[in-house]
């Protein structure tokens, strides 16, 4: 038809041409041919015009209208927002920490002269790990003592003299007072020669040594780590909406690509006072029993943190969620279109997503097929396998 169309235009024109041509050629023109020469080609130039047009009309009323009943439906796997009871749990990643780990360093300088330990053993509290020479500090002690003692002598003859009248109580009290202070230093001279004998600040693992015998050490100077691995702890993170369900002494789980097959446990041991105002967050410590020592600190390790359960509560499949900058979304199907809704997500469990805020129940969501699709895509809906995880409750 388009083709018969423009034929028909096509043979107007040129028959305008002719006869134009043919008055030109018998002079009945003549006198006005180059006005006239103006008017046919513009008068050809709108009839050109006209047929685009008509052109254009009849592609968009007939093609184009079979163009658009043509149009692709994708098809995907749809499920419908259901109500279910779900347990609240929140899930955090963290590092294990020692409730007890440092270094064990020495408060006073000396030379080291004998190492009591092996790299890698386990010592009780109190243990002797290494000790200083303590020449200098003896001899300190014993100059000290013998102060003392000439302090004591002159204290006990000036209190007899007192008593006899033969000295005033002002140099009885002068001579307690030096006394008070030469065994005084006697205690200052004891804890220094007690500091040549480095101990275990409380039992646990030592590392690796950091000296020899011989070695100067200055005070502060680390010597050897020490690690106690039966209490170890974990620090994380949770979204502050659920501060109202947290308590000291939750029980909390944690799971390790370490060994993947086994299920630890811990207790919420501190909850910060306050909110971050940066993250929205409340910083949460527990404590974690590691009496077999099988955890090591610095150990990577997920937390489930369990917080109760919600009833009545808008369940999803996890796979229908779409990651985005701006969050999480999902594609709902109204009138044969995806239409994407974005949704604020809750627990997640076994898979399952609690959907606190976007949809409402009954609503079609896309779970199989979105990779294929965008906002406004026409969709076909094709049968899935039935959500089992998604009881609907009433």
């Amino acid at each position: 038809m388009l083709v018969l169309y423009w034929k028909f235009h096509q043979y107007v024109i040129v028959t305008i041409l002719s006869a134009f041509d043919d008055c030109v050629n018998h002079n009945m023109i003549k006198p006005h041919l180059k006005h006239l020469k103006r008017i046919a080609l513009v008068i050809g130039l709108l009839l050109l015009v006209w047929l685009i047009f008509r052109g254009f009309q009849y592609l968009g009323g007939g093609a184009g209208k079979e163009a658009e009943d043509s149009v692709f439906h994708t098809p995907v796997e749809v499920v419908t927002v259901r109500l279910g009871d779900i347990p609240v749990q929140v899930r955090a990643f963290g590092s294990l920490v020692a409730v007890d780990a440092g270094e064990v360093s020495a408060e006073i300088a000396g030379q080291i002269d004998n190492i009591l330990f092996e790299e890698g053993q386990f010592v009780e509290q109190g243990a002797l790990l290494i000790h200083l020479d303590s020449a200098i500090y003896e001899a300190n002690l014993k100059s000290a003592e013998a102060e003392a003692a000439l302090s004591l002598v002159n204290y006990e003859r000036t209190s007899q003299l007192v008593e006899r009248g033969a000295q005033s109580q002002e140099n009885l009290d002068i001579a307690a007072a030096e006394l008070a202070s030469r065994e005084a230093d006697v205690a200052i001279r004891q804890a220094e020669l007690n500091k040549t004998s480095l101990v275990a600040p409380f039992e646990g693992h030592l590392g690796a040594r950091r000296i020899s015998l011989g070695n100067y050490v200055a005070p502060g100077d680390p010597l050897v780590s020490i690690v106690n691995q039966k209490i170890l702890k974990i620090d994380y993170s949770v979204p502050e909406y659920y501060l109202r369900r947290l308590a000291v002494g939750q029980t909390v789980e944690l799971t390790t690509s370490a060994f993947p097959n086994q299920v630890f446990t811990g207790t919420v041991d501190f909850i910060a006072p306050m909110v971050s105002e940066a993250t929205r967050s409340i910083t949460i410590r527990a404590l974690v029993s590691n009496e077999e020592e099988v955890l090591s600190p610095g150990l990577s390790v997920q937390v489930t943190h369990a917080l109760g359960r919600v009833d009545q509560a808008l369940l999803l499949p996890e796979e229908a969620l779409v990651a985005t900058l701006e969050g999480q979304i999902v594609y709902r199907v109204v009138n044969d279109r995806a239409v994407s809704t974005r949704v604020m997500v809750g627990s997640r469990v076994d898979g399952v997503a609690q959907i606190t805020d976007g949809l409402e129940r009954g609503d079609r969501v896309v779970i199989g097929g979105q990779q294929k699709i965008r906002d406004g895509s026409m969709v076909e809906i094709i049968p899935s396998a039935p959500m089992a995880m998604l009881p609907d409750q009433e």
